[in-house]
C-alpha cells in the first residue's frame, strides 16, 4: 500500500482580483497505483494569508479570506469562491490534503500534503496587457506546440504591451514553480519560449504541458497563464506483435482459405497510428494480405515437386 502523493510539492499562481466566482486557479493532481484507490482533495487549517502590507491576517479580519477559494474534492481543481482584494489579502496559502478514502483498515491513514501559494494581483489599466486572447479577467494564453522538437527550439513567444509608453514590453520572466520538470526557457528581453527538454506525446498523461510568465514593466506587472498542448507526430513505427508467423498449409488449398493473421501496433495516435500491411518477398505472389486486418488468404496454389 502506498500513499498517493501529489505531482508537485508546492504550487504557486498569481491571480487577478477580477477574476469571478467559479474560476478555476490550478488543478492540484496526484497518483495512487492501488487500483481501488479513491483520491479525495480537500483545504486543510491552517489557511495563511497576508495584507498587501505583509500583516497577517486571523480568521476574525474583516475580509474572508478563508472563503476565498474552495477546491474539488474530486478533480483537485482550485477555484474562486468569493470576492478577491489585494489590499485585503495580496496572498493567501491553502494546505491541500489528498486522502485514500478506500484505504484498508490496516493502512488507515493514506493522506499526504502540498501547497498551493496565490498571489492576488491588483488589478490596474496601467499594468502591462499580453496580446488576446488574454486578458486581465482571464489571464490564459493557449499553444500548440509538435513533439520530438529538438532542445533549444524556439517553440513560440510572449507578447505584452506597457499602456503607459504604448511600446512593447521588454522585461520577461518565468514564474518560479510554474514548470515544475523546467521544460521551458523565456527570454528575459524577447518572450521568445525555447524547450528545455524533449515533447514526446505519447509519454504525456494529459498531452499539454504548462508555465507562467511575467510581463514587467518598472514596478508594474502581469501573468499569463500558458497551457501548451502537445501535438501529435508521425514519429513511431509499427511493430509486429510476434517477430515470426507460422502455420501449416496443405499443398491443394484454394483461394479464399484463410492462413493466418498477422497483427501489429502503433504508438503514434489518430491517422498517424493507423497500421496498413503488404506482402513481399519470396511466394508473395501466392497469398493476398487484408491491408487493415492483417489476414493473410491464399491467391495461387503451391505447387510442390
Amino acid at each position: 500500500m502506498m500513499l498517493p502523493p501529489p505531482h508537485q510539492d508546492s504550487y504557486v499562481q498569481y491571480v487577478s482580483e477580477r477574476l469571478p466566482a467559479g474560476e478555476e486557479i490550478v488543478r492540484v493532481r496526484a497518483t495512487d497505483p492501488d487500483q481501488d484507490a479513491s483520491l479525495q482533495f480537500t483545504i486543510r487549517e491552517p489557511v495563511l494569508a497576508r495584507d498587501k502590507t505583509g500583516v497577517a491576517l486571523t480568521p476574525s479580519s474583516p475580509y474572508n479570506y478563508l472563503g476565498a477559494f474552495r477546491i474539488n474534492e474530486t478533480s483537485g481543481a482550485v477555484s474562486v469562491s468569493g470576492p478577491l482584494n489585494h489590499n485585503e489579502a495580496a496572498v493567501i496559502i491553502l494546505p491541500i490534503a489528498v486522502e485514500d478514502k478506500n484505504a484498508s483498515a490496516a493502512f488507515p491513514d493514506q493522506t499526504d500534503l502540498t501547497e498551493v501559494t496565490l498571489y492576488i494581483q491588483a488589478f490596474s489599466d496601467k499594468n502591462p496587457i499580453f496580446a488576446p486572447p488574454w486578458t486581465p479577467s482571464r489571464p490564459q494564453l493557449q499553444v500548440k506546440v509538435k513533439e520530438e522538437q529538438e532542445q533549444g527550439t524556439k517553440v513560440f513567444s510572449v507578447m505584452a504591451k506597457d499602456p503607459i509608453s504604448g511600446q512593447p514590453v521588454r522585461r520577461y520572466e518565468k514564474v518560479a514553480g510554474s514548470d515544475p520538470d523546467n521544460m521551458f526557457s523565456v527570454g528575459a528581453i524577447t518572450g521568445e519560449v525555447s524547450l528545455n527538454s524533449r515533447l514526446d506525446y505519447e509519454a504525456s498523461e494529459t498531452k499539454t504541458a504548462s508555465l507562467q510568465v511575467l510581463a514587467i514593466a518598472g514596478d508594474r506587472s502581469s501573468q499569463a497563464s500558458i497551457i501548451v498542448n502537445i501535438e501529435d507526430v508521425n514519429d513511431n513505427s509499427p511493430i509486429f506483435t510476434e517477430n515470426e508467423y507460422h502455420t501449416r498449409l496443405a499443398e491443394d488449398a484454394r483461394f479464399p482459405k484463410s492462413v493466418l493473421t498477422v497483427s501489429a501496433t502503433d504508438a503514434d495516435t489518430g491517422v498517424r497510428g493507423e497500421v496498413r500491411y503488404s506482402l513481399g518477398g519470396e511466394g508473395a505472389l501466392l497469398f493476398v494480405i487484408n491491408e487493415t486486418t492483417g489476414e493473410v488468404r491464399t491467391w495461387l496454389v503451391p505447387h510442390y515437386a
